[in-house]
């Protein structure tokens, strides 16, 4: 999505009259893209793309800033964790 938002962006600077893709159509480039590059699919909403590019924040930006624990912390309790399973 993050390839999206920054396409997307890039798009809409353009100077003069050129015809500027859409949000649908920037999905759809960026989607064929990335099964081209990866051998994978992946559906893009262009709802969304647009509120991240306006400045919403992503699903996980959003629970991160839920957590109970700095970053630091979680890596130091997800070691923790491996070496009692271990």
């Amino acid at each position: 999505m993050a390839r999206a938002v920054a396409a997307y962006k890039a798009e809409q600077a353009k100077e003069g009259s050129e015809k500027k893709k859409g949000l649908q159509a920037i999905c759809a480039d960026v989607a064929r893209d990335w099964r081209v590059e990866t051998g994978k699919d992946v559906k893009l909403n262009h709802v969304t793309l647009g509120n991240l590019a306006k400045g919403g924040r992503s699903l996980s930006e959003f629970n991160a800033n839920k957590s109970w624990l700095m970053p630091q912390k979680v890596d130091l309790v997800i070691e923790y964790a491996q070496e009692v399973v271990a």
